[in-house]
């Protein structure tokens, strides 16, 4: 979402075109009888992107002339807010929530020769940084929604799991930088589920007789 100019990003993250098509789509409920209007609404918008009068960040891969920008992290306020509103209604539903961090792999030795070559140390070598933007930016800004999943843990008083701690950084856990093997995958569903039973301990332990 950080590989736009300043002057395009949306704190409402309209500048993506995936969240452009979205935002068609719910806006046309006739599209249950009839598919012309959503039709002509998403020819016009086509044309008006391959015009050049719409720019959007493409759903994978930020354009090149884009993606230095993202060394800028612009999506502090928009992330917040959008995991501030999920934490609020869970709670307001009574839905006891858990934030984990999000865990990420990148090697020392990292590079799109090595990645494409599968000389680094992940397994599968699945996808590149680049899908993302550049490894430093990427980092950045996975950095970035980690401190603030964090800092609104610390808010609310909800437990928060350093997943990026708990899951050691070499192939036998990563594919590439944040897709895990079955290992990882149960490293982490273990490090939930230890949540899980010490919070339904927890409030049983407080439930009066």
């Amino acid at each position: 979402m950080n590989n736009c100019p300043l002057d395009i990003y949306s704190q409402d993250y309209s500048h993506s075109k995936w969240f452009v098509m979205l935002d068609i789509f719910k806006s046309h409920p006739e599209r249950i009888i009839t598919a012309i209007p959503l039709t002509i609404h998403l020819i016009t918008e086509n044309i008006l992107q391959q015009t050049g009068r719409h720019q959007y960040l493409p759903v994978h891969i930020p354009p090149e002339h884009w993606v230095r920008e993202g060394r800028i992290i612009k999506n502090k306020k928009t992330y917040r807010y959008y995991l501030k509103a999920i934490i609020d209604t869970a709670l307001n539903h009574g839905i006891r929530v858990i934030l984990p961090g999000f865990a990420f792999y990148l090697p020392d030795n990292y590079n799109k020769y090595s990645f494409e070559n599968k000389l680094l140390d992940y397994n599968e070598h699945l996808c590149p940084v680049s899908i993302w933007g550049t490894p430093e930016n990427v980092v950045n800004g996975i950095m970035s929604n980690n401190s603030i999943t964090m800092s609104l843990a610390m808010e609310y008083n909800i437990p928060f799991i350093s997943m990026n701690l708990c899951i050691p950084h070499n192939k036998e856990y990563y594919n590439d930088i944040c897709h895990l093997t079955p290992k990882g995958i149960s490293i982490m569903s273990q490090k939930l589920a230890e949540h899980i039973v010490s919070m339904e301990q927890t409030k049983n332990n407080l439930t009066p007789e």
